[in-house]
């Protein structure tokens, strides 16, 4: 029911209430709220008025009842339903109540029983409202005021909330000291002047003073220098954060990450070059999906340091895992790596060598032994396995299983990719066979990639039966892997980061791209 009424709010509430309406400011409020300050001080006659209200109980979150016994009250029972302070329809029910004030207020204005202080193109703004915070600003006519304090106390009366008169204030100006006078009585209030506050932000009249400020300057000070800390985890983040370049309109050159070294301007510092282009973005070196590096720039960035251009908008990508998505797991554990480092850098804390033998042990011991080869049982040999305390690890027997396969269809090329490691992360290879209509093979490629796990490598295996297939200008191909995460990650576009570009630029070229999985010598597409 809340969230039903929550929508219809903006239609029921007048405009000059901003508090749980969809859609409305609070700063709007606020900057309303200072321009009625600065009217105040305008000379006109019988001068300007301005109260801000305290309504107590404007929630009762202990509401209790008596019954009447013979004409008496007797007892006092809790209420056990209905709405408390807390409640979601609490405060909706309440802007609805105020509403009431609301209305009334303006209509008492098209009545001419108040008066209001100024009029802007047909719009008499005398009332301000946000939950219990009321501001009325009105000419300070004797009748009038009159008018509004007997209305104040029959809204009092017959919605029970209560005008707290010593907590509220009073502000009068543009009239005479007399006169002043005279309204203080009447209306009996407190009477203040600005610079006051209202919803948190001081109002005051004229420009703004540095003694005005100086207490939120000194407020923000104390804030920030808890943030320092904030500030520090930031920039330990912002070493995982990297581009990935669209139309390169989002990216500086010089400040921004999108190399693998970091920042160019920590790299060649302000040059004289950097000083005239310091504001040299990337769409302004590329054109076309063509890098047209500045002479300058060439001088410290080779072609094989340029990453691909993916054209669209600019992303931004968070390079701690391989598919982009920030986790606030990783996060906090490169915010703990990097503190270690700077207790051992600034603090001087030497590193626990024995904690840290104890971590390789247990690494060592728990990854086992495989020989590969012969064992001529030299002490050396002897005496690292029995340091370690290594087992022997079994090797799976090698058994020939029966394969088949099905040609690919008329118009279409198969690539059949495969990639493994030694180790998984270990030293790692991929191998593509390229097979026609006629169960022929064309070609094949294979290259190696470094330490990467089996996974890495079966992804490699298809971006690069992709990217030869572009060079051969193929339209319609088959992709045949054993792996169905790369299979499904293909066909729904979540490759790794640090490929995807290469990954958009070829898909271009094709027409037609099927993703088939093998598994047991048998496709499934």
């Amino acid at each position: 029911m809340a969230t039903r009424t929550g929508h219809l709010m903006h239609k029921l509430v007048s405009p000059q209430q901003v508090a749980y309406v969809n859609g409305r400011c609070i700063q709007d409020q606020i900057m309303l709220a200072s321009e009625m300050v600065n009217e105040m001080v305008k000379k006109r006659r019988c001068g300007n008025v301005g109260l801000k209200l305290d309504i107590s109980q404007a929630y009762d979150s202990s509401a209790r009842i008596s019954v009447m016994v013979d004409g008496g009250p007797c007892g006092f029972f809790s209420v056990g339903r209905g709405l408390r302070k807390g409640d979601p329809l609490s405060h909706i029910l309440f802007v609805l109540l105020e509403e009431a004030l609301s209305r009334r207020l303006t209509q008492m204005v098209e009545a001419g029983l108040i008066f209001p202080m100024v009029v802007r193109k047909g719009i008499r703004p005398t009332h301000l409202l946000f939950a219990d915070d009321v501001f009325i600003f009105c000419n300070d006519a004797k009748k009038r005021i009159l008018n509004l304090m007997k209305f104040l106390e029959d809204y009092q009366k017959s919605s029970g909330q209560i005008i707290n008169k010593h907590k509220s204030k009073m502000f009068i100006d543009g009239g005479a000291e007399l006169r002043k006078s005279q309204l203080k009585q009447m209306i009996q209030m407190e009477k203040t002047v600005f610079p006051d506050k209202y919803l948190g932000v001081i109002l005051y009249v004229g420009r703004v003073k540095v003694s005005t400020v100086w207490p939120m300057v000194e407020l923000m000070q104390k804030k920030l220098a808890t943030l320092k800390g904030l500030k520090w985890a930031w920039e330990a983040l912002k070493e995982d954060v990297r581009w990935r370049i669209g139309d390169g309109k989002q990216i500086y050159v010089w400040f921004d990450n999108w190399i693998e070294e970091g920042t160019l301007i920590d790299k060649i510092g302000y040059t004289s070059f950097v000083n005239d282009n310091i504001h040299l973005k990337i769409s302004d070196i590329i054109a076309d999906g063509v890098w047209y590096l500045p002479t300058e720039l060439q001088q410290t960035i080779s072609n094989g340091q340029l990453p691909e251009i993916c054209g669209g908008a600019d992303v931004l990508i968070w390079t701690r895992n391989l598919k982009r998505k920030f986790s606030m797991p990783e996060a906090l554990n490169k915010i703990r790596d990097k503190e270690q480092e700077n207790k051992k850098f600034f603090d001087n804390i030497k590193p626990n060598a024995k904690a840290f033998k104890c971590r390789i042990l247990k690494l060592v011991n728990e990854g086992g032994l495989r020989m590969t080869g012969t064992k001529w049982n030299q002490t050396y040999d002897n005496e690292i396995i029995t340091r370690f305390d290594l087992g022997p690890r079994y090797s799976k027997f090698q058994v020939i299983k029966r394969f088949q396969w099905s040609p690919p269809e008329i118009g279409f090329v198969m690539f059949c990719c495969n990639g493994s490691s030694f180790g998984n992360p270990g030293a790692a290879g991929f191998g593509i066979v390229v097979r026609n209509l006629d169960c022929q093979v064309v070609a094949t490629l294979s290259g190696g990639i470094g330490i990467a796990s089996n996974y890495l490598a079966e992804t490699y295996g298809v971006i690069n039966a992709m990217e030869l297939a572009v060079q051969w200008e193929l339209q319609n191909i088959i992709i045949v892997s054993d792996s169905k995460t790369v299979i499904v990650e293909f066909i729904q576009g979540n490759v790794p980061w640090f490929i995807k570009g290469r990954w958009l630029k070829a898909i271009k070229q094709f027409k037609q791209i099927k993703y088939m999985q093998l598994q047991g010598g048998q496709f499934l597409c």
